[in-house]
């Protein structure tokens, strides 16, 4: 009885943690439009809606770049700390953190009514983490 208990918690365990990481995945790449290349790890993703979802994951700056271009985003100097009142915190997107991120990128335009959805980005270099936002009215 109890080997069956452990290998019960044991598989248990281990599909919900591969559900997770395949459920992150899939939303990388709803969300991003590009494959999940070999330096993509610790994906984290709240789906949210159609008009709305953050997501934060490590990658390498060549991978940040291919992200940048796909969505048409522009460097920028905004600080986070305007926008903390429209994200949800978690434990893996921390305002406090993000205000201290000085490579951020956005939308080229800051129109969201007229151009469509609204993205942030910023990628804290000291650890490798990318974090990404959207939002649409």
């Amino acid at each position: 009885m109890k080997i069956f208990a452990i290998i019960f918690i044991i598989l248990f365990s281990s599909t919900s943690i591969s559900d997770t990481s395949l459920k992150n995945e899939k939303c990388f790449k709803k969300r991003i439009g590009i494959p999940v290349s070999d330096d993509v790890s610790d994906i984290h993703c709240d789906n949210g809606s159609v008009y709305q979802f953050q997501m934060t994951l490590k990658c390498n700056k060549e991978t940040l770049k291919k992200i940048v271009d796909k969505l048409n985003l522009v460097k920028d100097k905004t600080s986070y700390s305007g926008l903390q009142h429209i994200f949800k915190e978690y434990d893996w997107w921390k305002h406090k953190d993000l205000q201290t991120i000085k490579n951020t990128y956005k939308s080229k335009s800051d129109k969201v009514v007229n151009d469509g959805p609204w993205y942030f980005l910023a990628y804290d270099e000291s650890q490798s983490r990318l974090y990404l936002a959207r939002y649409d009215l």
